[in-house]
């Protein structure tokens, strides 16, 4: 496992973040993100932590994978399945594979709630 990498979870999840979505504004998951929190409901089975942190954890979670598959496609897109370029592709989708995709996605949300106010969770 690596160790933590200019403040995230390794050297993988700071590249890609890095790279990727370093000056994105994230106004593109803004709706998204919303929606998740809007359609939330608590699981019928006793919550890991408080209510708020459930749907945090949540929310983090379903970004999380429209991530991993956004940058995954990206790659699959801009590489070829022939040739040397399926060797790099290879090794770029087994790099991505050890990003912690829900640090970004947590790193995205914290961006996402300093502009669009979430409703409070319903009594």
């Amino acid at each position: 496992m690596s160790e933590r990498y200019n403040g995230w979870a390794n050297y993988e999840t700071w590249r890609v973040n890095l790279e990727y979505f370093d000056g994105d504004d994230f106004e593109r998951f803004d709706d998204y993100v919303q929606k998740l929190y809007e359609d939330y409901e608590p699981p019928s089975w006793a919550p890991i932590g408080t209510p708020d942190e459930d749907r945090d954890r949540n929310a983090r979670i379903e970004l999380a994978e429209i991530l991993k598959d956004e940058v995954e496609e990206w790659i699959c897109s801009h590489m070829p399945e022939e040739g040397c370029a399926a060797i790099a592709r290879g090794w770029l989708l087994a790099f991505v594979a050890d990003v912690r995709w829900t640090e970004i996605a947590a790193h995205i949300i914290d961006s996402i709630k300093e502009r669009i106010e979430i409703p409070e969770l319903a009594e």
